[in-house]
């Protein structure tokens, strides 16, 4: 995609919000069932997934940016950044086997 428009922040909006049109009409027909999620749950998720958007427009940027051994290295790097955030936002450090 980005051989055809260089602008790595819009693919990779138009890569998220892609997900809006195949979970809603599933939620709304019937064939999957809708997410109960109370306030409390939102605030717990809202950050991971502010991370896992980061991580996301970070690997489609280090497409962008040149050789593909570099969006490697940042795709690997994506459960290390997480383990960091969520020590760093949430208060939560994981068992050392978890890293």
């Amino acid at each position: 995609a980005l051989n055809a428009m260089a602008y790595p922040w819009s693919i990779a909006t138009i890569q998220m919000a892609t997900g809006i049109l195949y979970f809603v009409p599933l939620w709304l027909t019937g064939l999957r069932k809708a997410p109960k999620l109370s306030f409390d749950d939102l605030k717990t998720l809202f950050p991971i997934a502010l991370c896992h958007t980061g991580v996301h427009v970070g690997a489609v940027i280090a497409l962008g940016a040149g050789a593909v051994s570099f969006a490697h290295i940042v795709k690997a790097s994506e459960p290390v950044v997480t383990c960091a955030l969520n020590a760093l936002l949430l208060g939560q450090i994981l068992p050392l086997p978890v890293y």
